[in-house]
């Protein structure tokens, strides 16, 4: 029997064969679930939410530490709904005093994180200044 010449790994069919194997498999785990994680990154999603929820080792995480645990489970699939869907806590926004709005804009513009996950430690970003009450009534 005469074996190809080359690296050694058989056969060119059979190289051929295992190449359209790992396409297909490729292919197929695309088209499967879009929240298709491998073990390493299911692992660390719920290592991430249970932080949330618990704190790390009973001790509640510091701000920054939650704002990058949910921009990294954003960046993973996950939305603010589902978080709290899954037992993380949000405190009740209040209207920021000026020095706490400017650290968390520079916060926000270093770590480019969406203004929304702030509500997680109860800054509102969101809204552009106090509220006013209208003068009048409705029309």
């Amino acid at each position: 029997m005469v074996r190809a010449t080359g690296k050694g790994r058989g056969s060119p069919e059979a190289v051929e064969k295992r190449r359209a194997a790992r396409a297909l498999n490729a292919l197929v785990a695309e088209q499967g679930t879009a929240r298709c994680a491998d073990g390493r990154t299911e692992k660390r999603r719920l290592r991430l939410l249970r932080e949330l929820r618990e704190g790390r080792g009973g001790v509640p995480l510091s701000p920054i530490d939650t704002l990058t645990h949910a921009a990294d489970l954003l960046a993973l699939g996950e939305t603010l709904t589902s978080l709290r869907r899954q037992g993380v806590t949000f405190p009740a926004a209040s209207e920021p005093t000026p020095s706490l709005r400017a650290a968390a804009q520079a916060v926000r513009d270093t770590y480019a994180l969406p203004a929304e996950l702030f509500a997680l430690i109860g800054i509102d970003l969101a809204s552009k200044g106090p509220r006013r009450a209208r003068r009048g009534g409705t029309k």
